[in-house]
């Protein structure tokens, strides 16, 4: 029955009926009692995110129309669904396709640098080239690369107004949108620093998702969040949650502002990119990506699969993730590819909508993780697939997740009659370390599994091919790793395994990532002494080619065996009643025994206590059956117990500390209980902030009357003192206020100080006062000559004996610095020549070095540390926090050729920034 055919009051009723229905299947009786075209699905009828899916198809199905994902995010009762009903097409109803067309005779084969030099220079090559093609509720919107340069900089200049500096991170939260596309140009256009992060996609996890991503913000040190208007309330509230956060824009009044953007010139080394780790083992880490890393990766990518310029690209993957930012859409941005990208709610919703589009565009390469695939052999009816055509799909990626052999088989076999070919299945693996890809098949080569001996396998941790009716495991073959990146696997004592023989796997390349951002520790762990990175995956290689076991932290060792939790997971979604892929299996230490006991987690959707008895019995038994042991402990927890990354990962870490913790199957709070208690915090947070701001004030005019009063005293000592006597009072009235203010320095002064010229990093505008206290008397100071506009400044400077050299006008610099080579004085630089509020040493200026070389005089290095917290670059306010500085030993400058110079700078800039531990800035 279509939608025309039935009124308002009658579509009323079925939408009563279909949702009371499914209602009553979840056992959420009380709910499908009460229900009304009035009653809130989410908060009151408790259906959450994946169960308002199902619903909404069954919508559809009924109704036999379309209905937009708006809709479906944003319906809160039946009611709001009629209207919508009534308008809606025809479930097969489309406009017509417009096919995006290259306009490039061949790839853009290009060897530019960056990220940002790719785009510039296909925007004003092909500027009418659609680069993009959204495709969103089967509406299609083209973005050229001219559309897309023009919105970038418009973000680009917005940045740049706002103070947002080279290397500063910018976060994004998004959906998949064409804005999506404008914010992350914009950033990297300003030479700032895009941090992805998904929006809220779930309400009964809210609080969790607020959480998390007030981590990841403050571990990015993010100074403005851009984000969109359904999400603009709670990113306020993660505002206030996070201290370095600045502001919380829309995107849309962004792209209002017509501010003139100055294009950055990135290089290699730039950063381009921080792209979190999901956390499906552990809490998220951001991963920091440079632009030579990201442009590796795209080049071994294009070689691998033999990119060209007849190739189109599909994705529905979310942008936040890095196969479909990086994989997707950077790669053909870069290369010149049109791409036509979906919403991943188009794909939930309808995964055959993923298929059409690949039909209708005649898409060659589209990626998916094995979820993915699995939903279109189960989820599809056949009636759907009527007339498609997948004969153009070139390249099928499967990556992301575990590669299940039967999904590969089972896609195959599904779809080879619509015509996929053999040579399209693509199993392929990479992590986020690695940009996205490191191992891929031969293009035009059929996919290959190995089945290898159970017993041997578990035992001695070799996998020897089985025999036949011998119980196997099996494992798909990923590909060789792409050009230009060595891969290795390596048993516990870090030697190399031979063929066959599991490991752990580790690789190296132009692709590594530079590190995780501010998490040194996370770094150093997963980083060999000979800087290869260990990725944390067992696997095996067989003649070049790598199969991927499992992650070495889930391995489950239990009577001298070892277990994988992905063949125990496999074994329980077999049992009737249990949730599949909503099934965690890990090990959990029993101190008493001294051994290790196997857990098994699976959510399903009955109540009643002897039908949970029913279920574990059947996974005890079914287990125990196929492995040989029987698990500890099987709970069958209800739906939405077992915690997943957003992209759909289990979190076996995450369920292991649950249930070590006693919090595994608790019921979370109602949305609008999480919500008020979000809103709790923030406004606690914002009192402390009010209360600490306050104390700032006070104590920030209590700073600049000591300053003032400091001011006064040193202009009349300097006019009645000799300068001797002079520079001895101002230390020591410098020692008390540091003092009585609460940031006197941690300072051990040496016996004898060293001769030489000292060089410090810059950090705040009270580091010229903390190191003048302490130096010894004979180490005169060397300022900017814009020091001289200050009238009583710059008196008592020139009584104590101030250098100032003019670094504005290169001719003046250079004769003052010759005055300078003349001192017979030790003298001070501040070779950054200024600073700013974020973190990091800045280029040196090479005068401090020449100086050094010309009178035969050593670099003497000091490091600040901290003087940034008490008074950032760019605020007013301060606040007292504990300082250190340190004397290093001094550092012998050569020559005065300009080689010689640069490598003392160098040497001395990396001293001080390991010292203080803050990144060397661009």
């Amino acid at each position: 029955m279509s939608a025309p055919q039935l009124n308002a009051s009658e579509i009323e009723q079925q939408l009563l009926v279909i949702t009371q229905s499914f209602l009553v299947e979840c056992e959420r009786y009380k709910s499908a009692e009460k229900l009304t075209l009035q009653t809130d699905l989410t908060r009151e009828a408790g259906v959450d995110s994946l169960g308002r899916v199902e619903l909404f198809h069954r919508f559809e199905q009924v109704f036999g129309i379309m209905l937009s994902q708006d809709l479906m995010v944003g319906g809160k009762c039946l009611a709001d669904f009629v209207p919508h009903i009534l308008t809606a097409k025809p479930q097969k109803c489309l406009s017509p396709i417009d096919v995006p067309v290259n306009t490039l005779d061949k790839i853009a084969d290009h060897q530019l640098p960056t990220l940002t030099e790719g785009f510039l220079h296909l925007s004003e090559k092909v500027p009418e080239q659609v680069q993009t093609q959204m495709f969103i509720d089967g509406l299609q919107e083209p973005l050229t690369y001219q559309n897309m340069r023009l919105h970038a900089e418009k973000i680009c200049g917005f940045l740049q107004s706002e103070g947002i500096q080279p290397g500063d991170t910018v976060a994004i939260m998004l959906p998949s949108c064409k804005e999506f596309f404008y914010t992350f140009l914009g950033i990297q256009l300003a030479g700032a620093v895009p941090v992805p992060i998904y929006p809220p996609l779930r309400p009964e996890m809210i609080e969790e998702y607020a959480l998390r991503e007030a981590k990841i913000l403050e571990s990015a040190g993010v100074r403005i969040l851009i984000t969109f208007d359904r999400a603009q309330k709670l990113s306020n509230m993660l505002g206030i949650l996070i201290h370095t956060l600045r502001q919380v824009v829309n995107v849309s009044d962004v792209l209002k502002t017509d501010f003139t953007a100055k294009i950055h010139k990135n290089t290699p080394d730039s950063p381009g990119l921080i792209q979190y780790t999901s956390g499906s083992t552990s809490l998220p880490k951001g991963v920091l990506l440079k632009h030579g890393n990201l442009v590796a990766n795209i080049h071994a990518i294009k070689e691998t699969i033999k990119l060209n310029h007849t190739d189109m690209g599909i994705t529905w993957l979310p942008l936040y993730h890095d196969m479909g930012l990086i994989g997707n859409w950077l790669n053909s941005m870069y290369h010149g590819i049109p791409i036509v990208v979906m919403s991943p709610l188009d794909f939930l919703v309808r995964p055959e909508s993923w298929l059409w589009a690949i039909h209708h565009f005649r898409g060659t390469l589209s990626a998916a993780p094995n979820f993915a695939y699995e939903l279109c052999i189960k989820k599809i009816p056949d009636d759907r697939l009527q007339g498609l055509d997948l004969s153009s799909w070139r390249l099928a990626f499967n990556g992301a997740e575990a590669v299940r052999p039967n999904t590969l088989r089972n896609f195959y076999q599904r779809f080879s009659p619509f015509g996929l070919s053999d040579t399209s299945i693509f199993p392929v693996y990479g992590l986020a370390e690695n940009c996205v890809a490191l191992t891929a098949p031969k293009v035009g080569s059929q996919y290959v599994t190995d089945k290898i001996d159970k017993n041997v396998f578990e035992i001695e941790r070799v996998a020897t091919p089985a025999k036949e009716g011998a119980p196997f495991l099996e494992f798909v073959n990923c590909g060789e790793v792409i050009v230009d990146h060595l891969i290795r696997v390596v048993n516990s004592a870090g030697a190399i395994c031979p063929d066959r023989v599991i490991g752990t796997l580790q690789f190296s390349g132009p692709s590594q990532m530079a590190g995780y951002y501010n998490n040194d520790a996370a770094t150093q762990k997963c980083l060999t002494e000979d800087g290869w990175i260990d990725t944390g995956d067992l696997a095996y290689l067989v003649k070049g080619s790598l199969y991927i076991v499992g992650r070495l932290k889930d391995i489950i060792i239990k009577a001298g065996r070892n277990y994988y939790p992905e063949e125990i997971e496999d074994i329980v979604s077999n049992v009737r009643g249990v949730r599949k892929g909503c099934i965690v299996a890990f090990s959990v230490q029993n101190e008493q025994l001294g051994t290790e006991q196997m857990v098994i987690v699976a959510e399903s959707r009955v109540k009643h206590g002897a039908q949970k008895r029913k279920i574990a019995n059947e996974i005890m038994n079914k287990v125990t059956i196929a492995l040989g042991i029987a698990p500890d402990d099987i709970i069958v927890a209800r739906p939405k117990s077992v915690p997943k990354t957003s992209s759909g990962k289990l979190q076996r870490a995450k369920c292991k500390q649950w249930y070590v913790d006693g919090d595994l199957g608790k019921r979370r709070l109602p949305i609008v209980a999480q919500i008020i208690k979000i809103w709790a915090k923030t406004v606690s947070i914002r009192l402390r902030q009010c209360v600490r701001c306050f104390a700032s004030v006070v104590y920030t005019l209590y700073a600049n009357i000591l300053v003032a009063c400091a001011g006064i005293l040193f202009a009349i000592s300097s006019m009645i003192l000799p300068k001797s006597l002079n520079i001895r009072f101002i230390k020591s009235w410098l020692k008390f206020n540091l003092l009585i203010l609460g940031i006197s320095p941690q300072f051990t002064a040496p016996k004898e100080w060293p001769k030489g010229i000292l060089v410090s990093n810059h950090q705040s505008y009270i580091d010229a006062a903390v190191l003048y206290s302490i130096l010894p008397s004979n180490v005169e100071f060397v300022g900017k000559s814009g020091l001289q506009k200050v009238p009583i400044l710059h008196y008592i400077c020139r009584k104590i004996g101030v250098h100032f050299v003019d670094r504005e006008h290169a001719g003046k610099s250079l004769t003052d610095l010759k005055h300078i080579e003349g001192s017979n004085q030790s003298l001070l630089f501040f070779p950054e020549g200024t600073f700013g509020p974020q973190k990091g040493v800045l280029p040196f200026k090479m005068g401090a070095f020449e100086v050094a070389a010309k009178s035969s005089q050593d670099i003497i290095p000091i490091a600040l540390y901290d003087t940034r917290e008490v008074l950032r670059g760019g605020k007013w306010l301060m606040w007292p926090h504990r300082i250190k500085v340190e004397l290093f030993n001094p550092v012998v400058v050569t020559s005065s050729e300009w080689s010689d110079l640069l490598q003392a700078e160098k040497h001395v800039r990396k001293l001080i920034s390991e010292a203080v531990n803050e990144p060397l800035l661009p």
